[in-house]
């Protein structure tokens, strides 16, 4: 006959800090998603072509990372755009038809070609409507890189679980 004994102490004291530790592993781990995410956002999705063709960046200034919570129940991290660039976001992710609101007609300035912002305008255009296709691509790039969460979601709960004393 095969006597088998377990020590439980080690797994004993890993359950003890197993809540502060996975809470702590999982937002870390959730936070270098995002920020990851956030990166190639603005480098692939917000940088020209395929994606915005961006003349201030101020969108791009727009996406950050946030993060709640204080224990694992109530975590949530989120990659969003903060403020009034939540709106401009809203119109480039799901596409948007602009209609003139005091008038029969939207105006424009027209710059002559090459021109910054700051240049005399040489005229205006009129037209009835403007529509903007969806472009950015925030949730296809987000979807795209869940099984990298899901991974490293994995990773920190085998090292939550191992044991060791977060934050000693």
């Amino acid at each position: 006959m095969v006597d088998v004994r377990i020590d439980s102490k080690g797994f004993q004291q890993a359950m003890k800090y197993a809540p502060q530790n996975l809470f702590r592993e999982i937002r870390k781990a959730w936070k270098a998603h995002h920020r990851d995410f956030v990166r190639r956002m603005k480098r692939r999705r917000m940088s020209g072509r395929p994606g915005l063709k961006a003349q201030t960046g101020t969108l791009r200034r727009g996406l950050v990372v946030k993060s709640e919570g204080q224990t694992l129940n109530s975590l949530e991290v989120a990659s969003v755009f903060t403020g009034a660039h939540a709106f401009f976001a809203h119109v480039h992710e799901t596409g948007m038809t602009i209609r003139a609101k005091n008038g029969p007609y939207l105006s424009f300035p027209i710059r002559s070609k090459g021109a910054s912002r700051s240049t005399k305008i040489t005229g205006w255009a009129q037209v009835a409507e403007v529509t903007i296709p969806p472009r950015l691509g925030f949730s296809r790039m987000f979807n795209r890189m869940l099984p990298t969460l899901v991974g490293r979601t994995m990773g920190a709960v085998g090292i939550a679980l191992k044991g060791d004393k977060v934050g000693r």
